[in-house]
């Protein structure tokens, strides 16, 4: 039987992981948002950046509706150890979504080195 002690606990650490999910998408964007103008002609950067700020609206109207429903009712639920419910899936799809942008940005660069190496490699052979 769970005690007022552990549902308070329960519903403190529920709004943990919540702030925790919020500091690092805090933590993320900034990259993201070098990658996006960086590589603002790669559809496949670009692809990846739109579904990553497609999980993190999701993840915004998950965590609204999870604020504006009656404090009790948050209260009572955190018994039941709702986060897992509420945003685990959705924050682990905002971290899949953030690899896929760096893995995206990193492939363009590769491929945008590569060309410049054939470039290079054209500039010098006219000489």
């Amino acid at each position: 039987m769970l005690t007022s002690t552990q549902i308070v606990h329960d519903h403190a650490e529920e709004y943990e992981k919540l702030l925790e999910a919020l500091v690092l998408l805090g933590e993320c964007l900034p990259r993201v948002e070098l990658y996006t103008e960086t590589f603002h002609e790669s559809s496949l950067v670009q692809a990846s950046v739109l579904a990553f700020y497609t999980s993190i609206l999701r993840f915004w109207e998950r965590a609204i509706k999870f604020y504006k429903r009656r404090k009790l009712w948050n209260f009572m639920r955190s018994a039941w150890n709702d986060y897992a419910l509420e945003f685990k899936n959705l924050e682990d799809e905002m971290r899949r979504h953030q690899r896929d942008v760096e893995k995206a940005a990193n492939a363009q660069n590769i491929y945008d080195s590569k060309v410049a190496r054939e470039d290079q490699a054209v500039v010098n052979g006219c000489m």
